[in-house]
């Protein structure tokens, strides 16, 4: 493998529709061992390490024989999975950023080649976020790679020979030696030929080695011992054989020994007694996810020398840390899975039986958001004895809001919740008994008893000016007043009966409009309406769109409201405000203080607006007084009390007159179209408006 591929070049990959990935990646890992290439068996363990990132709580660290990584599963919490006998997978999470391999480990395997990735595991959600990993088309620098070669090289037999063997004094000599394959890199070849000079380098490349010298003195039969030594200096194999140096005038053939044959002796094996595993127990054996555990083992007598404990809970064999009998291993899983502790010699191989337990990993608890509240609308002031309205809006990011509650309304009150949604508006009314300051809190709340911030209200409540009944003065040029609309009597216990009602004469519905006029073809009972197009022209009662409605008894012409959110909107409210001191009762009121689209939200705008805009084919349109505008209600009907048929979209609400109160100048007359009945309502509130002329 070339050194190149050990760069800082990386391919950056998504792993997972569901992952999360972070603006902050990570930096590029640095493989500390092995540098190139390890030679098998493995002495040490092999370290990985890798640079911290800023948005991550733990790391998962993949290793496996196959380039493309496709025996590993990274959805969910990332596992190995079996493709085949012969791609093998190791993975483990931790909140270091360094890993140690152990060397017998059983995924490394000899004339392996191994490649790895790190993944960074987010603080919130448990997905995997920046990943390093390799591909099949990878080019050079894309991969982290490490490659286990086999057992170190060694000398084809018969292939360390001096030739000639036998020479005279002054003639060359040549030591040849031959390699069963090439070296790796610090590896090299050296030859000693007894002449007390040490070792020196062979010369060659590939697998053939050699070495000529000549030789000053005559010597029979001396050895000569060529060694392959590795990057620290420790030989990995050595040969030898003689050679003859003969005076140079003596022609005497030699005949050469034959070679001689060193073998190693046996060393003399003592029989083991392997201890079987007693116990076994992990603690705790649940845990969350990013949490630890330890796995413990105790023996049945001491481990020789050689032999190790190892666990194995989903991810291959680790050895445990301990002396004599007990043994542990600290490990933070990322799934749930059973695991099992047995005893192992120096190959790896199982030594008796194991044991087996098992252990849970949970996901972590999400974090519950509370829940956040805004006040939409409430007015600082109320009158005692008049409904008295606040609307709130409440939203939950993790969508488990439950409702929104007033509380007591500073006044002892009871509670007020109501089941709320995500950015839906609730209004919650109250009815103040007596006149005062009053503070009172407001909280949205979710199904994991979380609670929003609360939102704080004062309210000055004040006492009501004396309801006086509508005068007698002509409300229009006709001089005449609608009837009330009511067309059934009443006795001491029930409403709705058809008239007269024995011992209860002379009631409402036996005198008026509504006994001599009630054909109901131009309005309710006694009622007399017109439909007026929007440029002033009658229209058939059986007219589908208008814009105006021309009262027929008092001559009045009423605006209509629209819900198509323009100026007319029905939605709109209004302050009361009239600059004009000799209407105003001794004070103007407040401007601009209301919801609306198209003038400012004032009474006195509004007015402007409309006639500016030539409504209906007239510019003389006008706030009603308080008479005119309960000449319009009609009292057999709720919610609204008015005929509809000829005044649709009408709020069951309040509703503005030009009508100051006498008494107190911070008022105004107003008149409810839930029930018919009228009020005073404070300048400054926000109420709705229909325009007469």
């Amino acid at each position: 493998m070339n050194q190149s591929l050990l760069s800082t070049s990386i391919a950056i990959v998504l792993m997972g529709a569901t992952q999360s990935v972070y603006a902050v990646a990570l930096n590029p890992p640095s493989l500390l061992l092995p540098s190139k290439n390890v030679s098998f068996p493995i002495k040490k363990d092999i370290s990985f390490s890798w640079q911290k990132s800023t948005n991550a709580t733990q790391y998962r660290l993949i290793i496996s024989s196959s380039s493309n990584f496709d025996n590993y599963k990274p959805s969910g919490n990332g596992q190995c999975v079996t493709i085949s006998t012969t791609k093998k997978c190791f993975v483990t999470t931790t909140k270091s950023t360094t890993f140690k391999l152990l060397k017998n480990n059983p995924l490394l395997q000899k004339s392996g080649s191994y490649y790895w990735q790190v993944q960074a595991v987010s603080k919130t959600t448990g997905n995997n976020s920046v990943v390093y990993l390799g591909t099949n088309a990878a080019k050079s620098g894309e991969f982290r790679k490490f490659a286990i070669s086999d057992a170190p090289p060694s000398f084809v037999d018969d292939s360390v020979l001096a030739t000639p063997n036998v020479a005279a004094v002054g003639s060359e000599i040549t030591f040849n030696a031959s390699l069963d394959r090439e070296l790796s890199d610090g590896y090299s070849v050296t030859i000693d030929v007894s002449d007390g000079a040490g070792a020196k380098k062979m010369k060659g490349s590939g697998v053939d080695y050699s070495y000529t010298t000549t030789f000053d003195a005559e010597t029979e039969n001396q050895n000569f011992t060529v060694s392959i030594v590795d990057a620290t200096g420790n030989v990995v194999d050595r040969n030898g054989d003689t050679f003859t140096i003969t005076a140079a005038d003596d022609s005497t053939p030699i005949v050469e020994p034959p070679p001689v044959v060193i073998k190693p002796v046996e060393p003399v094996v003592k029989p083991v007694i392997v201890p079987s595993i007693s116990t076994i127990n992990v603690s705790p054996a649940s845990i969350v996810q990013g949490d630890s555990l330890t796995f413990f083992a105790n023996l049945s007598d001491v481990l020789p020398s050689g032999y190790s404990v190892k666990v194995d809970y989903g991810n291959g064999l680790f050895a445990m840390n301990g002396s004599g009998k007990s043994y542990s291993f600290n490990a933070t899983p990322a799934v749930s899975a059973a695991y099992s502790i047995g005893v192992y010699d120096a190959k790896n191989l199982l030594k008796g039986s194991k044991q087996t337990g098992n252990f849970s990993v949970s996901a972590p608890k999400p974090v519950n958001v509370a829940p956040t509240l805004s006040l939409i609308s409430g007015d600082k002031t109320a009158t005692v004895g008049i409904p008295y309205t606040i609307k709130l809006s409440a939203n939950d990011s993790d969508g488990n809001l439950s409702g929104i509650l007033v509380s007591n309304w500073g006044d002892g009150a009871s509670d007020s919740p109501q089941t709320a949604t995500n950015g839906a508006t609730l209004s919650f009314s109250h009815t103040f008994t007596s006149a005062g300051s009053y503070t009172f809190n407001a909280i949205a709340y979710d199904s994991n008893d979380a609670n929003s911030t609360a939102v704080s209200k004062t309210v000055t409540v004040s006492k009501p000016s004396p309801i006086v009944s509508p005068g007698t003065s002509s409300t229009a040029s006709t001089g005449k007043l609608n009837d009330t609309g009511i067309t059934t009597c009443s006795d001491a216990s029930s409403n709705g009966l058809a008239c007269p009602v024995s011992d209860y004469p002379n009631q409402d519905a036996q005198s008026g409009r509504d006994v001599t006029k009630n054909d109901d073809s131009d309005g309710h009972a006694g009622f007399s309406f017109t439909k007026i197009s929007d440029t002033g022209v009658t229209l058939a009662a059986s007219a589908t769109s208008w814009n105006c409605v021309k009262d027929n008894v008092t001559s009045l012409m009423w605006e209509i409201k629209t819900t198509d959110g323009g100026l007319h909107d029905w939605n709109h409210t209004y302050t009361w405000y009239e600059p004009d001191n000799t209407k105003n009762g001794g004070a103007v009121g407040t401007q601009n203080g209301g919801s609306c689209k198209g003038s400012d939200c004032d009474t006195n705008a509004y007015v402007k607006a409309v006639n500016t805009s030539g409504y209906c084919g007239y510019k003389d349109w006008r706030l009603p007084t308080v008479e005119e505008l309960l000449s319009i209600v009609s009292l057999n009907r709720y919610s609204p009390a008015i005929d509809t048929n000829y005044f649709p979209n009408t709020q069951s609400s309040w509703f503005w007159s030009s009508s100051p109160n006498a008494s107190f100048s911070d008022y105004a007359w107003i008149v409810g179209f839930d029930s018919g009945g009228s009020s005073n309502g404070s300048k400054s509130s926000g109420s709705y408006v229909r325009l007469v002329r």
